[in-house]
């Protein structure tokens, strides 16, 4: 891991700029206001995911796990932040899954025995990268996204050997973290709405839903989980332009906007969301059920508001 720089106060951070006009890290102050600057960042994670052979016209699934907590707060308090997450060294044909997330109860660090018992667990999984047999990089240079040393990243490796021949693959994981705490921060939420089991065999369930940011805020990506879900339709609503399509989703579970898209406050989300059930005995577990129907975000705040975050995007 490539060494922090720490700094022991804000004041510390308080720097002449050539011109002698006044500059704190974030922002650039002039004549004409204060533009934001982009906190400087280098490589605080790397891990090669085993090596593995495999057979000629095989598939296989592997999920790797681990913590942040080689990790250092560029604060000095327990959070830490990610500018950026790459994942490379991937043969063709390689689907590559790079997640995060706060807390993985009952599963430690290495190789996950059971992979699709892991995926069905109820966890509110932020992406942090995806790749299609090729590099794949998500940049959030702009506004370095909030986690913690807890934290938890989870490797999903979906490869199939198309080839007449044996093949070995792998993977290369890099995350890349600011040396000084970011004045713009992105945050995940979660717009949690529960469904109370059983869901009976062969039914289908409409669920819509709404909700409302309390703050302005740009949206950048949004996602949901993809168990049971046969359609996911994300609309915007702002009085500016009424109601936006975002996303409709049909085999894919995470969304890039194009730029991040401006919410003012009162403006919101709405989104339906078809869950069915395949099999002719009801589904109990709530734990399946439990977020089938979430969708989940990231956001930031407007630059150079340093307030609290917002509640995010309450429902209505």
């Amino acid at each position: 891991m490539i060494g922090w720089r720490s700094l022991a106060s804000i004041g510390s951070v308080l720097l002449a700029a050539g011109c002698g006009e006044p500059r704190l890290l974030g922002l650039s102050c002039g004549p004409d206001g204060c533009s934001a600057l982009r906190a400087p960042y280098e490589r605080c994670v790397l891990r090669e995911l085993p090596r593995e052979t495999v057979e000629a016209n095989a598939h296989v699934l592997r999920c790797v796990l681990f913590t942040l907590d080689e990790l250092t707060s560029p604060s000095g308090d327990e959070r830490t932040f990610l500018s950026k997450a790459e994942v490379f060294d991937t043969p063709r044909r390689d689907d590559l899954d790079l997640r995060m997330a706060e807390s993985v109860p009952g599963w430690g660090d290495g190789v996950v025995a059971d992979c699709a018992k892991l995926l069905a667990e109820p966890i509110a999984w932020v992406p942090l990268a995806t790749t299609v047999g090729e590099t794949g990089v998500s940049n959030f240079e702009a506004a370095p996204l909030v986690a913690g040393r807890s934290h938890r990243v989870l490797l999903i490796d979906s490869f199939t050997n198309v080839q007449a021949r044996r093949v070995e693959i792998g993977a290369t994981i890099e995350l890349s973290c600011p040396t000084v705490p970011p004045l713009i921060q992105s945050r995940p939420f979660e717009l949690v709405h529960r469904l109370a089991p059983p869901l009976p065999g062969g039914a289908r369930t409409p669920e819509p839903v709404r909700c409302t940011f309390e703050r302005p805020v740009l949206l950048s990506r949004l996602y949901r989980r993809t168990l049971l879900t046969t359609s996911f339709v994300v609309r915007g609503r702002t009085a500016k332009s009424g109601e936006v399509p975002l996303w409709t989703s049909k085999d894919d579970w995470t969304h890039e906007l194009a730029s991040p898209t401006d919410f003012q406050a009162g403006d919101g989300l709405g989104w339906d969301c078809n869950l069915v059930n395949n099999d002719v005995t009801p589904i109990i577990d709530a734990a399946v059920l439990a977020d089938a129907c979430s969708l989940f975000g990231i956001f930031r705040l407007r630059d150079g508001d340093s307030g609290p975050s917002p509640e995010a995007c309450v429902p209505r």
